[in-house]
């Protein structure tokens, strides 16, 4: 059964403070003129779509989105968020099976996704999880083309 987060329950009595990380492989020259020019040159056809959501204590510390570089001083590249993103997604929910075998993360207007992993890699603190199911108005605010995107992965980061 799925149930809101509760620091008495295990696992999440470890979710004082949890990072949900969702990553898409994007078509570079799509993107906006303002990232593409920033890109290096190694990641001028392909680009990686990261979004972050941090909860602590239940309540939504950090949405953001970037572009990862995963090269020199820019690893990453900022994305202006949309402002409603941000204010609804302080409405998140994070559900997350008795066993930890299934979380689920519902950040309105940002991202909502359900990942499955084993319970017992709760105590490793991050670990990655299968992810079964994404979706965020992010890809189509960036102005990309096309109706798909697959995820590239997924992980959540307890600390």
């Amino acid at each position: 059964m799925l149930t809101p987060t509760d620091r008495s329950q295990t696992p999440s009595a470890a979710l004082l403070r949890t990072e949900v990380v969702v990553r898409w492989k994007v078509h570079a020259p799509a993107l906006p003129e303002e990232i593409r020019s920033q890109l290096p040159e190694t990641r001028r056809n392909e680009a990686i779509l990261e979004l972050r959501v941090r909860l602590r204590n239940g309540g939504v510390e950090y949405a953001q989105g970037f572009i990862a570089t995963d090269e020199g001083d820019t690893p990453e590249i900022p994305l202006q968020t949309p402002k409603n993103a941000l204010e609804e997604s302080a409405c998140v929910g994070l559900q997350i099976m008795d066993d930890g075998s299934l979380i689920h993360l519902d950040a309105p207007n940002f991202l909502v996704c359900t990942l499955r992993g084993a319970a017992e890699s709760w105590r490793r603190g991050r670990h990655y999880k299968r992810l079964l199911y994404a979706r965020t108005p992010i890809i189509r605010e960036l102005g990309l083309p096309g109706g798909r995107y697959e995820p590239l992965d997924a992980h959540v980061r307890v600390f």
